[in-house]
Order: structure tokens, then sequence, then C-alpha cells
């Protein structure tokens, strides 16, 4: 129910939250705020306050998350309960996934319930290199290795 109510409060007739909303669903990486202003221009979104507002109460409902290591948004894929997501972000492509794990919750969860901690936002953003840009890359010996050791070299000896 909770997915349903977040779905009509993007669609609630403002233009700009749901062509902010459906800009970030259709986008395969995190975009800033000047990305979507950049965007949605000829749409008829004049000013980046427009599309801060927007990206406000989207992130307020749960329907997109902000991630705060690169200053940029991506839509919630997960948004039909409450939930702590996880991100892991690539450097090469950057491209963002969202998950959601139990254990994170239970940690989160558990920090509130002992040290009576009022949480107000959390964000677990890992950042790094996907598998599909790992499978792309050239394979090189490491770094460390000296450059003649990595070729072999032709044994010479008594003839």
């Amino acid at each position: 129910m909770a997915g349903k109510r977040r779905f009509a409060l993007v669609n609630d007739g403002t233009a700009p939250r749901g062509l902010v909303h459906a800009l970030l669903v259709e986008s395969r990486t995190p975009l800033t705020a000047y990305q979507i202003l950049a965007q949605l221009q000829s749409r008829g979104v004049p000013y980046v306050q427009t599309v801060y507002r927007a990206l406000d109460f989207l992130v307020t409902t749960g329907a997109v998350h902000r991630l705060e290591s690169i200053n940029a948004y991506v839509a919630c894929r997960n948004c039909k309960t409450p939930h702590q997501p996880v991100f892991v972000i690539c450097r090469s492509c950057g491209r963002a996934s969202e998950f959601r794990d139990a254990n994170v919750d239970a940690v989160v969860h558990g920090i509130r319930n002992r040290k009576g901690f009022e949480i107000d936002r959390t964000s677990v953003e890992i950042v790094g290199t996907c598998a599909r840009c790992l499978a792309a890359r050239p394979k090189r010996p490491p770094k460390w290795m000296h450059p003649r050791a990595r070729t072999p070299v032709a044994k010479s000896g008594p003839r």
C-alpha cells in the first residue's frame, strides 16, 4: 500500500515532480540536479530551484534516494516498504545499484533501540568497480611487479 501512496504523491498533478521522477526512473545512472535541469528545460522546467524542490519532495516520500558521495539522485527501486538501502556505485561506468540487506536493517534498528538514538536518515554507499567493468578491463600484471619481470625471458645457456 505504501508503494501505491508514493506513486500517487509523485504523480499528484504537479508537473515538475512527475517529470523529475520519470527521468530518474528512466536513467541508467544517477543524475545531479543540474543534469536533470538540462534534460527538463525543453519541457518547461526553467529553474534549478524547481528541480531541487521536486527532489526534496521525492526524497521525503521515499520515491528517490540521494547519493551523498556523488551528490546525485536515483529513483527508488524497492519503494514498496520503508528500508535502509545499500548502494554500490561504479567509478568506471557511473551506475548505481540499490540493494536491501537485512543485516544493515538490523544494525540500524539495533543502534536505534540500544542507544535510544533517533535516526533521521542513513546512507550506505560502497564505491568501487562493478563486475561488468572489471570483466571489460584488460588483464595486466600488478603495478608492484617490475616491468622486466612482466614478460618471460628466453633462457640462455650452453649450446
